[in-house]
């Protein structure tokens, strides 16, 4: 898959829910689906078409994102394992702006034969064969690898194509189920995440790279998924996760010191921990710094904490963001 089919995909998966509620093509979906530019943007328009709804995207382009898995392509440290689920998400964003029910059900069979033939008896899916691939190697330093990166994306695949399901009547009767099992394969990827990472005694900024903050980008869809269960284990992980962010002592700083000062990428900021989000806790802030990506699914998972908690200070800190 293209850099550019990878990036588009997701901008599509990360389409705001908020638009999609305000979209005048919000509702049930239909079997004949609706053509429009979403947006008026005629060249996303024949971008959704090439990328989405083609028969080329349906087969050889999704068919390689599942290769990923089926030859666990990212034990060399790289990142396919993303592609499944950005892929999963622009489809989801597709069927449900246009109503489409028969990309719907296109999306809920293959996510359910997705899980099928991936997900281990302990929970685990990913593009990693070594599921233990997280934290620092054997010698304590840090380990350049994507495995709960792209875990993330997998999980929230998983919890849209069960909304789907469950959300239209019609789509429930063709697959019955889907919805059930689609949550509970989510549940199960997310509660086997939990536990390795208790059984390792591994934090989240020694996970991946630059600090952990690609693996705490999974605040979004922890967040879907306490929503669906109502299971307070997932908010308190979220809470977690963003009350230790710039938190003293960074191991991100005392293990680049074991290397020279050096990065796995050359030039990568040096010690500007803004790029990371580590450079203060969260609650302290006041503007919006730093990468933008990685900004992002922190700013999202504090405000939906937020909202949940009713954590005036992390309101707060929100609106400050919001207004910098």
């Amino acid at each position: 898959m293209t850099l550019r089919g990878a990036v588009g995909l997701v901008v599509l998966a990360a389409l705001p829910a908020a638009a999609l509620a305000a979209s005048p093509f919000q509702g049930p979906l239909v079997d004949a689906g609706s053509s429009f530019a979403p947006y008026g943007d005629y060249k996303l328009e024949r971008f959704v078409q090439e990328r989405v709804l083609s028969e080329r995207a349906k087969g050889e382009y999704y068919d390689e994102a599942v290769n990923a898995f089926r030859t666990h392509y990212d034990d060399n440290g790289s990142w396919q394992g993303e592609y499944w689920g950005k892929t999963v998400l622009g489809a989801v964003a597709t069927a449900t702006l246009r109503r489409d029910r028969g990309l719907g059900e296109w999306i809920v069979r293959k996510a359910v034969a997705f899980v099928d033939e991936f997900q281990r008896p302990d929970g685990y899916i990913c593009s990693y064969s070594d599921e233990n691939a997280i934290g620092p190697n054997p010698d304590g330093s840090e380990r350049f690898c994507w495995n709960l990166w792209s875990r993330k994306y997998t999980l929230w695949a998983i919890l849209e194509a069960s909304r789907l399901a469950e959300t239209d009547p019609e789509l429930a009767r063709r697959v019955p189920g889907a919805a059930e099992k689609l949550l509970g394969s989510a549940r199960r990827l997310m509660d086997h995440w939990i536990g390795q990472m208790e059984k390792g005694k591994v934090k989240i900024e020694q996970t991946g790279y630059f600090a952990g903050i690609p693996s705490m980008s999974v605040l979004k869809p922890l967040m879907l998924l306490y929503r669906r269960t109502g299971e307070k284990k997932y908010l308190d992980l979220a809470k977690y996760f963003i009350d230790q962010r710039g938190q003293q002592p960074l191991f991100f700083i005392e293990e680049l010191k074991t290397r020279g000062d050096t990065f796995h990428w050359d030039n990568n900021d040096g010690y500007d921990l803004r790029y990371f989000q580590a450079h203060q806790p969260v609650r302290d802030r006041r503007d919006a710094v730093g990468h933008a990506v990685r900004a992002v699914y922190l700013y999202t998972g504090m405000a939906d904490v937020a909202l949940r908690t009713d954590d005036e200070e992390l309101k707060a800190a929100c609106c400050r963001l919001f207004r910098s």
